[in-house]
């Protein structure tokens, strides 16, 4: 397996290959779909990150507090007010880093799954559910399971995190683009991490209500129907 690219634009990161259903390529070399690959969680020891002091009303770490609040939250600030939702992601992007960078800690040059575990407990520690990549043809999609939000807005705001972490961690140019079937009502969703003018494309076949599978197929012309 190739280690993570450090640098230069991408028109699509490289991944670990997972794809149960897929067709065509994308964005130049036609590629066939390969068999799935899962990266398996195994968290870190965690007891005393977190911590409930009754006594003086507060929840935190040693060293953070935070406040508990419904995650339907992060839908109403999405929805109601993109600046707000758009620094969030902004807020966010250096506190998962850091942690997906901790647990990189001892890998000299990180592989695709090296990466996909570091993102999974950086997402897990802040709460925000699980992801992983999958790969369909030439086309790398990371998939959020679990999100805390369920909106359209906050999958918008989602997928921004998402392109600004890998950049971080990658140094590396990454746009996202929500991708997402409509069967998934919300559990999950699919960012395709692509270059900008193949996430501007994307979007805006997203918003007509093609599928997932019609959207790569348009951007990897002549791949097979």
């Amino acid at each position: 397996m190739q280690p993570w690219p450090k640098a230069g634009k991408a028109t699509a990161v490289p991944g670990p290959s997972s794809a149960p259903t897929s067709r065509g390529a994308f964005a130049g070399n036609a590629g066939s779909v390969s068999s799935s690959q899962t990266v398996p969680l195994r968290p870190p020891e965690l007891s005393n990150v977190f911590t409930v002091d009754l006594p003086r009303g507060r929840l935190g770490s040693s060293d953070t507090r935070v406040v508990a609040l419904p995650a339907a939250y992060f839908d109403l600030l999405a929805e109601r007010h993109a600046q707000a939702a758009d620094d969030l992601a902004a807020t966010l992007t250096p506190l998962v880093v850091d942690d997906a960078r901790a647990v990189l800690a001892d890998t000299e040059v990180p592989r695709p799954d090296d990466m996909g575990y570091a993102l999974s407990i950086a997402w897990a520690l802040r709460g925000l559910g699980r992801v992983s990549f999958e790969r369909w043809g030439d086309a790398l999609l990371l998939v959020w399971h679990d999100p805390p939000g369920r909106s359209g807005a906050f999958r918008a705001m989602g997928a921004t995190l998402v392109a600004r972490v890998l950049s971080a961690l990658t140094e590396t140019e990454v746009h996202g683009a929500v991708v997402s079937p409509s069967s998934t009502q919300g559990e999950m969703f699919y960012v395709l991490l692509a270059g900008a003018d193949a996430c501007a494309l994307a979007r805006d076949l997203d918003r007509q209500g093609h599928t997932l599978g019609a959207i790569l197929d348009r951007l990897s012309p002549g791949a097979s129907a």
